[in-house]
């Protein structure tokens, strides 16, 4: 019995985790090629910079030095990533939800619903702990239904977190660094940061691969006995 105006927790019923993951780790996969490849690019970008004097008028979309070819290659990586951005990032915030729904399939009375497991990553401040929050209630649910409380958090979550983060922070740095990019040295101040956060995106997207999968064997596992939506 529930107390008196109390609501009970809200029924979910589970949905097959299984074809979403496949799908998420091959555009994590795509993602990480793009990756390279930007990064690769924006280094040979950065070598040709180097050479020009520091007082070289450029722009977002100018850069003096560039040859033909290299003009058309940092156009095409650069709406490569932004199309694998956006799609790598929609799906995996569509398996966020999956996976917490059919955790809360299994605790109803998890803390942070499936539709806040997506929200907090949008919202300020909170977007630095909550989304993580999210994800080790979904993590503990899945590996033991029955005491998911007592489930530690595993270290490949924390990895997760931080890389994250760490990608977050770079990626909006480049971006104001991108905006301001009215002189030389914010152009190549951007350049290395691209770099950087290339560089990150590789233990980044490896690490959530492996999550993924783990995430989709136990909930196949322990939704085993019921019947998928």
């Amino acid at each position: 019995m529930t107390e008196a105006g109390a609501k009970p927790p809200r029924t979910y019923e589970p949905k097959d985790p299984a074809g979403l993951s496949r799908l998420v780790i091959l555009f994590l996969w795509i993602d990480l090629v793009v990756g390279l490849f930007n990064g690769v690019s924006t280094l040979a970008e950065l070598q040709i910079l180097g050479r020009l004097p520091m007082d070289t008028p450029v722009s977002l979309t100018e850069i003096p030095g560039l040859p033909p070819v290299a003009e058309v290659v940092r156009a095409v990586v650069g709406l490569a990533v932004l199309v694998s951005f956006v799609a790598t990032g929609f799906l995996c915030l569509k398996w966020v939800y999956r996976v917490s729904l059919n955790a809360h399939a299994l605790i109803p009375t998890l803390t942070i619903s499936p539709g806040w497991a997506v929200g907090w990553y949008f919202v300020p401040i909170a977007l630095l702990l909550k989304p993580f929050q999210a994800m080790k209630e979904t993590w503990q649910a899945s590996a033991n239904p029955a005491a998911w409380r007592s489930v530690d958090t595993p270290s490949l979550l924390r990895w997760w977190w931080f890389l994250w983060l760490l990608s977050s922070i770079l990626g909006n740095l480049s971006f104001r660094l991108q905006l301001e990019a009215k002189s030389l040295d914010l152009v190549l101040a951007s350049d290395v940061v691209d770099i950087v956060g290339a560089v990150v995106a590789i233990p980044l997207n490896l690490v959530f691969i492996r999550i993924v999968r783990r995430v989709n064997d136990m909930q196949v596992g322990a939704l085993s006995q019921r019947v998928f939506a």
